[in-house]
Formats: C-alpha cells, sequence, structure tokens
C-alpha cells in the first residue's frame, strides 16, 4: 500500500468521480474516518469493564466527562453523517449529498440503502419493533 497526501487522494477522488461527486465524496469520507477515530479513542479506554474500574478507581468524575465527550463527538458525527442533503440554501455534507450527487445508474441502489436506516429509526420511534425484526 502507497501512502498519498490528502491533496493526491482529493484529486484522484474527482479524477475518478467528477468535480462535485468526487469532492462531496473525499470529504464525507475524511468525515467517516475522523467518527472512527473518535470510535478507537472511545473504545481504547471504556471497551472492557475492567479498564472502566480502573479508571473509575483512579479519578471517576474526571473520566466520566471525558466519556461523555468522546461519545458525544461519535454521535454527532454519525448525525452529522446522516443527516439531509441541506437546508435551504445550505448544503451538508452527507450520505444523501452523495445520493444526490451521484451521476451512476447506481444511485436507485445507493438511495435504497440510505434510507434503510432511516426507516429502521422511524420504526424505532413509532414502537414497531416487530417490523424491525423482519425488515434487512
Amino acid at each position: 500500500m502507497t501512502h498519498r497526501t490528502a491533496a493526491e487522494a482529493l484529486a484522484n477522488d474527482i479524477a475518478v468521480l467528477g468535480s462535485d461527486y468526487g469532492l462531496a465524496f473525499h470529504h464525507c469520507c475524511q468525515e467517516l474516518w475522523r467518527v472512527s477515530s473518535s470510535w478507537d479513542r472511545y473504545e481504547a479506554p471504556f471497551g472492557s469493564q475492567e479498564r472502566v474500574n480502573l479508571l473509575n478507581e483512579s479519578g471517576g468524575s474526571f473520566w466520566h466527562a471525558i466519556q461523555g465527550v468522546l461519545l458525544e463527538h461519535v454521535l454527532l458525527g454519525i448525525c452529522r453523517l446522516s443527516d439531509t442533503a441541506g437546508t435551504g440554501q445550505r448544503r451538508n455534507l452527507s450520505v444523501w449529498t452523495l445520493v444526490q450527487l451521484d451521476p451512476s445508474r447506481n444511485k436507485g441502489r445507493l438511495k435504497q440503502r440510505a434510507e434503510r436506516p432511516a426507516e429502521k429509526h422511524r420504526l424505532l420511534e413509532l414502537g414497531e419493533t416487530s417490523e424491525l425484526l423482519t425488515t434487512t
């Protein structure tokens, strides 16, 4: 595996996917990697009961605050990535932006895959858990 700079990766994404879609795809991937990295930073100290017990013994309230900050960062990142494509004149960097910009013939399949988690969330809000068990 060769190393590429961020500028080289961006240039490659634009060359392969086109200007608008390549730019959105590149930055969406960057955000996904940031969220994934934040989850790794969360999971390292809080991923096992043994580690949590050790942290609680060494300064529980401090580590509780750190746990909350890290978890909030991960959850907000996931929310940003699953947000609508835009509100009014403002555009959001999200999966829905990629759905809108996708120039390929697979746009319909991408839209279906993006809608699936939103539908599961809607069913949870309505308390329709039996429906969730049969949906894949």
